[in-house]
Parts: structure tokens; C-alpha cells; sequence
């Protein structure tokens, strides 16, 4: 992944979870949710939001990264979840990855775009 895409687009969601009142956690954070990385087989997406007792998940993608065979393998595990699915990509970035998710039949819950990368 492009490193500054990546965390740019990571800090801007991170921002959005907390000023929406979500307890955040990456997913190099020690205290990850046990209870989550189960249920995904081990996988960690990017990050994992948290209010009154809910989860939310969401990977970060950027343009190298959509087409990826794991980056498909992964949204189709995470939208089996008991969890909503959000992903997080350049804006630009969208339209390719809907058209991605929508061929192999992938429910994404809510896509978060992130302007001028």
C-alpha cells in the first residue's frame, strides 16, 4: 500500500469514528478485540469502531490495493460478518471499487471516501 494514501485515509476515518462518539482501535493496537479477530479467523481489519457495545469494521483501501485477490478474499469474510462493513478509499478510488464488490457480490455497508489523494 501506498504509505501516505494509506494513512491519510486511515487518520481521516479515525477521525470520522471518534467525532461520531466510536472508541477506535487499529488493528496493531495490543488491545484488539479477541472476540472480533475469532470471528474473522484471525484476520484484523484496519480498524475496529466501537459504541455501546456494537462493532463496526472497516479496511483501508487505496488504488493498488482494490483488485488485490486478498482484498476481495477479505471484503467477502468481512461482509459474511456479524459485522457492518465499511471501507475507506480515495474518492477517486469508488466507482472501481463498487463495480468490484457488486461482481463478486459483496455487501459493503458504507463506503467512506477521502478527497483529493
Amino acid at each position: 500500500m501506498t504509505g501516505f494514501v494509506y494513512y491519510t485515509i486511515l487518520r481521516s476515518i479515525i477521525k470520522n469514528y471518534k467525532s461520531n462518539g466510536y472508541e477506535v482501535i487499529t488493528s496493531k493496537h495490543p488491545d484488539y478485540p479477541d472476540d472480533i479477530a475469532n470471528v474473522l479467523h484471525g484476520y484484523r481489519p484496519d480498524v475496529v469502531a466501537c459504541r455501546n457495545g456494537s462493532y463496526i469494521i472497516c479496511d483501508v483501501e487505496t488504488k493498488e490495493t482494490i483488485d488485490l485477490h486478498d482484498t476481495i478474499k477479505q471484503w467477502d469474510m468481512l461482509s459474511k460478518s456479524n459485522y457492518p462493513l465499511h471501507v475507506a478509499l480515495p474518492s477517486s478510488c469508488y466507482d472501481h471499487a463498487k463495480s468490484v464488490a457488486d461482481l463478486h457480490n459483496i455487501e459493503v455497508f458504507r463506503w467512506f471516501t477521502v478527497n483529493n489523494l
